[in-house]
């Protein structure tokens, strides 16, 4: 070997020594030349163990042809790379690393060998799987929930919407993706929303983030809606988020409506009632007293509510009273 043979070979060797990713540098036959400290520490193997024979031990079963394909590139003079290469220990243990293979040329040009660059990546992958099947489990748990979710960043733009909330508003995911959130609010609170968001992160003065409250919601055909919203705030990445919750309420206010209709029909034909008519609780307190029975007795409603009704009776009805009433309740024995 000439002197600058000898000179080229010991900076390579250098070279493949100083770097902490592992260097391994094989003929066109796979065969490995070249041995770096940082393959030692990678792989197990010390140099005299793997010197001249085949880089095919250092891939697993069912991955050895991988390397034949990588020197038929290498040949042609191209270089590649390969984010999720497989390989083997010594020990047997699986690695996922990142690989960078360039030819390596004499002075002619000719194409010799490769030298092989491998990063361990093994933990990354791990975590980035990790994430992956974190994500995918959080989005299961968002898209089945009954109420609508809306993730927001730090701006008020809208980064998540699940199925629930594309029912409740009449939009896609799609359609909102990127869009500020106070789309889905009627006047005045569309126009106040970014203030108050802006005025939240820079003063951390919370009005309505970690507690719930009633609000309203407009749906993509202009229906305003009552809505209780419950707002979480939480880091990712180090970006602030923020979490709606979203119940309809519509449901709630429509049933209380009809109750309070209700209430003011029978209110209405209990005081137009000729006849008395006292509601006592189960403690004997009268809760109701119409006209029929302010004539009859006297009493004035705001008099006779929240007094106990033997109060109208004479004596020994009077004593005797609760009495029956708690008996009654007790055993179930009327007498009236």
């Amino acid at each position: 070997m000439s002197t600058q043979g000898a000179d080229a070979s010991g900076i390579v060797a250098a070279i493949t020594d100083a770097s902490e990713d592992s260097i391994v540098v094989v003929g066109l036959d796979g065969t490995i030349l070249t041995w770096g400290s940082g393959a030692a520490r990678l792989y197990g193997y010390t140099a005299d163990e793997v010197n001249n024979r085949s880089a095919s031990l250092l891939l697993p079963e069912g991955h050895r042809g991988e390397l034949t394909a990588i020197l038929q590139q290498i040949r042609s003079g191209e270089r590649l790379k390969d984010p999720q290469f497989v390989a083997r220990t010594k020990g047997g243990q699986i690695l996922e690393l990142s690989l960078w293979a360039s030819p390596v040329l004499i002075p002619a040009g000719e194409v010799v060998g490769a030298a092989l660059v491998t990063r361990d990546v093994t933990q990354v992958a791990q975590d980035r799987r990790l994430r992956r099947t974190m994500e995918r489990r959080w989005r299961s748990i968002i898209e089945s929930a009954v109420d609508g979710i809306v993730v927001i960043d730090a701006h008020g733009n809208i980064e998540a919407f699940n199925p629930a909330a594309e029912g409740l508003f009449g939009y896609t995911e799609q359609e909102v993706l990127g869009r500020n959130v106070s789309m889905l609010m009627p006047a005045p609170y569309r126009d106040e929303h970014d203030r108050y968001l802006q005025r939240y992160l820079r003063e951390g003065n919370a009005r309505i983030i970690g507690i719930g409250r009633d609000v309203q919601g407009v749906r993509r055909d202009g229906t305003v809606f009552p809505l209780h919203l419950s707002v979480g705030e939480m880091s990712v990445e180090g970006q602030r988020k923020f979490t709606g919750i979203l119940h309809d309420l519509s449901a709630r206010v429509q049933l209380e409506e009809q109750l309070r209709a209700s209430e003011a029909r029978w209110r209405t034909i209990i005081e137009s009632a000729v006849d008395a008519i006292i509601v006592i609780d189960g403690q004997g307190r009268v809760e109701a007293f119409n006209p029929g029975a302010e004539r009859l007795f006297g009493y004035t409603d705001q008099e006779a509510v929240g007094q106990n009704v033997s109060t109208l009776m004479p004596s020994p009805y009077r004593e005797e009273h609760d009495g029956y009433l708690e008996r009654y309740l007790r055993e179930g024995n009327a007498r009236i």
